[in-house]
């Protein structure tokens, strides 16, 4: 189990927000071993483009998990990492219109790990994946 605290004092695993402008986020992520990591994340403009048209599914799953990319054009980076921040996974897609990227990881323990999902532009979306 983990337990979640986000600079904005939210205590959940997913915060939402709709905030136009740039904003700094910071979650600290602490297991039952009492193990810290903290992740710092920005939201702007750009990221708002992509967030609500990026869907992972299914969540949780057992490594193969879909990306569905909606109305968007441009090439995107997609980076899985770990709970630690190690990369264990990245691909290149590029995306014209609607598009299902199917992902493949198998081959992973089972945990929480974080998917990030960066278009050329650099607009950006992150994503709390779970595989069981």
């Amino acid at each position: 189990p983990f337990s979640f605290k986000w600079n904005t004092g939210e205590t959940g695993q997913t915060i939402f927000t709709d905030r136009p402008e740039y904003f700094s986020y910071s979650v600290t992520v602490t297991d039952a071993n009492n193990c810290i990591e903290v992740w710092d994340f920005s939201t702007g403009t750009n990221d708002l483009k992509i967030i609500d048209r990026v869907n992972v599914y299914p969540n949780p799953n057992d490594g193969l998990f879909n990306i569905e990319f909606s109305n968007l054009n441009d090439e995107f980076t997609i980076t899985l990492r770990n709970i630690g921040g190690q990369i264990v996974g990245a691909e290149r897609v590029t995306v014209n219109g609607s598009d299902v990227h199917v992902m493949n990881y198998d081959n992973l323990s089972s945990g929480i790990y974080l998917l990030e999902v960066t278009s050329a532009e650099g607009s950006r979306a992150v994503y709390r994946l779970s595989i069981k």
